[in-house]
């Protein structure tokens, strides 16, 4: 019974060291989800590990670029390691990204890893024509009105200035206006649009420099804003004018560094982790169980026989 307990122990100790150390070590790449035609972007690889050996292989849309790192740490610890090369596609379309490969822990244990991700490619929008803003204008009548009297004639010059009516621009806010917008897309990212909400909030890489905002609706496609630049701004203003009404949007923007995505990474490892021991925990206390059970079953039966057969021995001595 002893050597069965130390056993189930055993077990667990083996199966949480076994966990625990595979979480911390990764290794995963990182690009934009959309450019243009013919525009560079890059591709990130990320490590942190004591050893490894990696191959990222980039194609489709004209492209064709890869990164191959294999090394390992001075002190065989783990550590901390990123890559990057440039792609520019020829084409729309898409581009697949592949990582395959290995790291190991500090502790020596070897994972292979594979991830796939896509880079949408499509082509740079026509630049909207802006028309110039209509200035007031003044308009003037003059009236001529003439008296004749018996020897002099007087002429009298009247000038009457009626000013123009000034253009009106309604914004968001007034509760007449309805809101012809269905729908607003930022390609590569879902902001659940809402009709009556102004505000959103966007999580972008550091690398990404420019939105590509769409708006969907009865004849809006002249409205559209296009792409929005965000280089170095924590908010944008997006203005969509539809006819004499202006339809005024924030996108308030929060850059994830590879710590923050790494952090959740390292989060959802040992979320899962401890999921699976408890798991196990749970099977192997059910076969400790039922091992425990059978053999006190076994040695019940095995007490038995001896009296049965003392019995049976007296029947056959009284015989």
């Amino acid at each position: 019974m002893k050597k069965l307990n130390k056993i189930v122990l055993l077990l667990i100790l083996v199966i949480s060291i076994f966990y625990t150390t595979k979480a911390y070590a990764s290794g995963s790449i990182s690009a934009p989800s959309s450019v243009y035609t013919g525009e560079a972007f890059s591709i990130k690889l990320n490590s942190h590990a004591a050893s490894w050996e990696y191959h990222v292989k980039a194609s489709g849309a004209g492209v064709s670029c890869s990164i191959n790192q294999a090394d390992v740490s001075e002190d065989l610890s783990e550590v901390t390691k990123s890559w990057a090369t440039s792609c520019t596609p020829t084409s729309t379309g898409s581009v697949t990204i592949t990582l395959t490969g290995n790291w190991t822990n500090a502790s020596g244990v070897t994972s292979n890893v594979t991830q796939t991700i896509y880079v949408n490619v499509v082509d740079r929008p026509a630049t909207p024509t802006t028309q110039p803003a209509t200035q007031p204008t003044t308009k003037q009548t003059t009236t001529r009105r003439t008296t004749q009297a018996p020897t002099t004639t007087q002429q009298v010059e009247e000038t009457t200035t009626i000013p123009a009516e000034e253009p009106t621009t309604e914004v968001k806010g007034e509760e007449d206006i309805i809101n012809p917008i269905t729908n607003i897309k930022v390609v590569g990212y879902d902001i659940k649009f809402d009709a009556n909400k102004y505000e959103y909030d966007i999580n972008v890489g550091t690398d990404v420099t420019a939105l590509y905002i769409m708006v969907e609706g009865e004849n809006l496609e002249a409205a559209n804003p296009g792409e929005i630049d965000i280089k170095d701004k924590d908010s944008v203003e997006v203005s969509i004018p539809i006819g004499d009404k202006t339809f005024k949007y924030i996108f308030k923007i929060h850059r994830l560094t590879y710590g923050d995505a790494e952090s959740q990474n390292i989060i959802r490892g040992l979320t899962a982790t401890l999921i699976i021991m408890c798991l196990t925990m749970v099977v192997i206390v059910c076969i400790s169980v039922f091992v425990i059970v059978g053999l006190k079953k076994k040695t019940t039966d095995n007490t038995i026989i001896p009296i049965n057969d003392v019995i049976i021995d007296n029947n056959n001595q009284n015989m």
